[in-house]
């Protein structure tokens, strides 16, 4: 998805590869640098919002609760709608436009707002190995290659199983190479090739 929303948003693939770019010009490449790739993790969190994989927490009660005028029971499951906040204007304005630069504005840290990982203990355990491997997934694509997608007309298709997310059908172009990788070990040990 967010390959997509890259490829798709005006003005930001440019600004995506020269934060790549910026990235691979160091000799070595640290968890803190790809974290510190704002505008990637952006793009990325920007992603999770619109196309959230989980959309709900599943919990079960321990006492009777009263919420909202509702009394629910004791050992009831409920479904947390974790991703609704992000799509409500109150939250995010043009909730359906992708738009990284929300992050600068820290609209995702309105309480209850943002929550791609779930929510409270019992969120996602891998979100810090995943917020890495995204980042430099994407920094690695979009320094290497120059893609672009089949029409710049196309429209993302979703699926809902087993997890929501792109269509198996989502296709790139690649138009050629824009930085030909050194050998992976030059590469790993910042060699020249």
């Amino acid at each position: 998805a967010a390959t997509y929303a890259i490829l798709k948003t005006p003005g930001v693939l440019e600004k995506v590869q020269a934060e790549a770019d910026a990235l691979y010009a160091k000799d070595t490449v640290t968890e803190a640098d790809i974290r510190g790739l704002d505008y990637i993790q952006a793009c990325l969190k920007e992603a999770m919002r619109l196309w959230p994989i989980a959309v709900a927490q599943m919990r079960t009660t321990t006492q009777e609760i009263e919420f909202e005028g509702y009394t629910i029971p004791a050992n009831e499951l409920v479904y947390i709608g974790t991703s609704v906040p992000h799509f409500m204007e109150e939250f995010f304005p043009e909730p359906q436009k992708f738009d990284p630069d929300r992050y600068d504005r820290r609209e995702h840290l309105q309480p209850g707002a943002y929550a791609p990982f779930g929510r409270g203990t019992h969120s996602c355990l891998g979100q810090s190995l995943a917020e890495v491997l995204m980042g430099i997934c994407i920094a690695r694509l979009f320094h290497r290659m120059n893609i672009g997608l089949e029409s710049p007309d196309y429209v993302l298709k979703t699926k809902t199983a087993p997890t929501p997310g792109p269509a198996m059908s989502f296709k790139i172009k690649i138009n050629g190479e824009r930085n030909p990788a050194k050998s992976l070990k030059a590469e790993i040990l910042g060699e020249a090739a």
